[in-house]
Formats: structure tokens, C-alpha cells, sequence
């Protein structure tokens, strides 16, 4: 190893660096760059700037990382410049050496593309990733859709994966699977973690390719096995439920396990699940509770949503249907359509809040908008009744039928009395229909029918229950 002293060059200075911190040498690696820097060396300052981040305690100090950084920006190569900014905007993202500021991240990771004669696909996917979820700029789907394009054109392996993503979606641009699915595929080729996830999804799902359970499953484990989080969940989603291969819940809940330890929150709402149906494990809905509670606390929609049933229940809770209002309020924030379906039951039978049709037909509306079955014929209802909105009969048979295609039982029966209990002498009585529990509205229809004697709709009803 080369003798460090003062006259080495700053190149020398600089392969010391290298072989030393290859060593996990720190201190000799800092020492010697520090010695190139004193020479204004811009690498040297850049360098310094990333040893200064490391995750080594006894190296790590983020506001030297700024200073050097700031340096390497201001006097270096078009390079070590584009490098320099995007550097700086993470510090500013995270705020580690500075106060956070996500305008200024943003402002960092743009001076860094727009350096001349410089390529930076890391910094084109962090604007892409501020402007998709709106972090210092109003959000922007085409802004980002524009900025992944450029680093997958660069032949970055995100760019190709979040390009394929928001073709999948349709975001700032119209869904295309076929194009997603190239995505993807150039993203997997170039070694990405992610696009292995989200090509087991597309064969899942079944979209621009035949659904296979059976290849889906084997991209979720290439990705576990390769260590993404999201993937893990994802077999724990197979396991569970047998698709694409045999089912195990002893292998769910250790999947499930896997990505909750990773930080994934819908595993923990998916742990909350087996144990509150005894998949796997004893039944136990306080454990239940606890990791619902967890999923929640990390941000996750639908474990607000499942804690909102809990406490509306009493299950591994006090029963207490001001907070399910509370906890389904909280989740239709981010637009979860059981969550959106459950406040239009609270509001139409005045559990936890005053009775309001409105207000109910307004998140049946919004769940069915969202692909919730139960809500179709629930709106179904209401357009029958005229609840909440005007009576309409065609909009309530559409709704009905709609749920009927989604395999909503209630809803058959909802089509069954509009085409026969409209023949019958008692029309005013044809739109009794269907919604919320089953056997509750059966409940209803029998004590009506007991209760005024009304002999034709019994009969009528006879006609479709024998």
C-alpha cells in the first residue's frame, strides 16, 4: 500500500482512499481525502461529501456532507456538479445537515438535470417520484411520467419499472398493459427487484396476458428472493388463499411475517386477518386488533377500515360505533372503497352519526365508483326508494344489475321482485328491496308482510322463495 505523505498527488491521495476504505479503513480513507480536497480538488469534494453520509457512527456527520457537496456543486466537472445536486436535494429531502425542505429537494434534483453535457438518471427518478406524490410541487403526473421516461432512456432499471407502473395505471397517460409489460420485462432484464413484483401482479391479474396463479406465484418469489418486501406479502397472499399453489396458512403467516418485519404495513393487516379467522393460529381478534392497529399507524387504508368494523362489532375492542365512524372516516380519506361502502351503511341507519340518505347514497356512490359490489345494490336501493336522491326506477335496475354480475346474492333477488312484484295489484309496495344484511331485509319483509297481512306480496314472495 502506498505511503501517505506530502507529496503525494491527489491522485495518489485518491487510490490510497479507495484501498483503504475497500479495507474498512474510514479514518485513513477520510484522512487521505480530506488531503486532495485541501488541494480544491472537486471529486475530493464530492467524495468527502458521500463519506460523510455513510451510516459509520464514527464518520457520519450529514452537515459536512452539505458543505462538501456544496463545494463539489459549485467547482467541479459537469459530472461531479450533476452528482453534487442530486446529493444535495436527498439531504434536503431527508432533512439530514439542513432543516427539511422539499421545495428545495425538488430545486437541487432540477439543477442536477439540467447541468449541460451531464446525464443523471437518479436524479430524473427523484423528480419523478416528487412529482408523483405531489412532495414540493402540486402533483403531476405527466411531469413524472416525463422524468421516468428520461431516466429509462438512459437505461435505468427504475425508470423502466415506474414507467411500466404508471402505463399500468394510466397515469398521465392512457392505460396500455401491453406497454406496461414491456416495461417491466426491461426492467427485470436490467436486474430490478420491483418490476420481478409487479410482473407476478400482471399475471395475477390476468391483464394482456393469460391469468396464471401459477407463473404469478414464481415472479413473487424470484423478487422475495431477491429481497423485496412486497413480494413476500404477496406469497403470503397466494399461500393463503391457494392460488398458484397449494395452500398453506402456517407458510402465509410466515410470508406475512417476512414483509411486516421489512416495514410493509399491508402485512401487518393481512397478519390482523389470520388471526382474526383463526388461519394458521388460534382465533384471537385482541391480537387481531393489535396488528390492524399497527397497519394503521404505518399509514394503511384498509386496516382503518377493518379497525372501524372492529370497534363497531366489539371484537378485541370495546364495541364503540363513534369510533368505527371515526376509523371509516379516516380511511375513505385515501379513498378505500369498503371504508367508503361502511360510512354509507352508518349514515343511512344512523350508527354513529345522525341518520342522513345523502350523505349515504354520497359513499355508496363513491364505493361502487371504486368497484364495491355490495355498494351497487345499495344504490340499487336507494334509487328504488328514492332515498337520498330521486326515484328512478331504470337506475335502480341497472345498479341491481351490476351487483348481480358481481356475485352480490341480495341483489339477484332485487332483480327477481322488480320483474315479478311489478305485475302484482300492489305496486306502490314493488320497490321492498334488498340491501345492507340478507337475512336482516328477509327479517323486514316477514314482519311487514305478518304484521299488515298483506296476502298479495306474501304470495308474491312465496313465488320466489319456494
Amino acid at each position: 500500500m502506498a505511503r501517505v505523505d506530502e507529496n503525494n498527488s491527489w491522485i495518489e491521495y485518491f487510490s490510497i482512499a479507495l484501498e483503504t476504505h475497500r479495507n474498512q479503513d474510514y479514518t485513513k480513507a477520510l484522512k487521505c481525502l480530506q488531503k486532495a480536497a485541501d488541494m480544491k480538488i472537486p471529486e475530493a469534494y464530492y467524495n468527502l461529501g458521500v463519506m460523510y453520509c455513510s451510516d459509520q457512527d464514527t464518520i457520519q456527520d450529514y452537515n459536512k456532507a452539505v458543505e462538501y457537496f456544496q463545494k463539489a456543486a459549485d467547482t467541479g466537472n459537469a459530472g461531479v456538479r450533476t452528482m453534487a445536486y442530486n446529493n444535495l436535494g436527498d439531504l434536503y429531502f431527508n432533512g439530514q445537515g439542513v432543516e427539511q425542505d422539499h421545495s428545495k429537494a425538488l430545486e437541487y434534483f432540477q439543477r442536477a438535470v439540467d447541468v449541460k453535457g451531464a446525464k443523471n438518471a437518479w436524479a430524473h427518478i427523484n423528480l419523478g417520484f416528487m412529482y408523483y406524490n405531489g412532495l414540493g410541487a402540486y402533483k403531476d403526473y405527466k411531469k413524472a411520467l416525463e422524468h421516468f421516461k428520461n431516466a429509462a432512456d438512459m437505461g435505468d432499471s427504475k425508470g423502466y419499472n415506474n414507467l411500466g407502473f404508471m402505463c399500468y395505471y394510466g397515469q398521465g397517460t392512457v392505460k396500455d398493459y401491453q406497454k406496461a409489460l414491456e416495461c417491466y420485462h426491461k426492467s427485470v432484464d436490467l436486474g430490478n427487484v420491483e418490476a420481478y413484483n409487479h410482473l407476478g401482479f400482471i399475471y395475477y391479474q390476468g391483464k394482456c396476458v393469460s391469468k396464471d396463479n401459477q407463473q404469478a406465484f414464481a415472479y413473487y418469489q424470484k423478487a422475495a428472493d431477491m429481497g423485496d418486501a412486497s413480494a413476500y406479502n404477496n406469497l403470503g397472499c397466494m399461500y393463503e388463499d391457494g392460488s398458484g399453489v397449494a395452500r398453506d396458512y402456517q407458510k402465509a403467516l410466515e410470508c406475512y411475517q417476512k414483509a411486516a418485519d421489512l416495514g410493509i404495513a399491508p402485512a401487518y393487516n393481512n397478519l390482523g386477518h389470520m388471526y382474526r379467522n383463526g388461519r394458521g393460529v388460534s382465533k384471537d381478534n385482541q391480537q387481531a386488533f393489535a396488528y390492524y392497529q399497527k397497519a394503521a399507524d404505518m399509514g394503511d387504508a384498509s386496516a382503518y377500515n377493518n379497525l372501524g368494523c372492529m370497534y363497531e362489532d366489539g371484537s378485541g375492542v370495546v364495541k364503540n360505533v363513534q369510533k368505527a365512524f371515526a376509523y371509516f372516516q379516516e380511511a375513505t380519506k385515501v379513498g378505500e372503497p369498503n371504508a367508503c361502502y361502511n360510512l354509507g351503511r352508518m349514515y343511512r341507519d344512523g350508527i354513529g352519526t345522525p341518520q342522513d340518505d345523502e350523505k349515504a347514497f354520497e359513499y355508496f356512490k363513491k364505493a361502487a365508483d371504486s368497484g364495491n359490489a355490495r355498494a351497487h345494490n345499495d344504490l340499487g336501493a336507494m334509487y328504488a326508494r328514492g332515498c337520498g336522491t330521486p326515484q328512478d326506477d331504470e337506475k335502480a335496475f341497472e345498479y341491481f344489475k351490476k351487483a348481480v354480475d358481481m356475485g352480490v346474492m341480495e341483489a339477484k333477488y332485487n332483480l327477481d321482485l322488480c320483474a315479478r312484484i311489478d305485475k302484482t295489484p300492489q305496486k306502490e309496495l314493488k320497490w321492498f328491496v334488498f340491501s345492507g344484511s340478507y337475512m336482516e331485509s328477509i327479517g323486514r319483509i316477514a314482519e311487514m308482510v305478518i304484521a299488515g297481512g298483506i296476502v298479495e306480496l306474501g304470495k308474491t314472495l312465496c313465488k320466489i322463495f319456494m
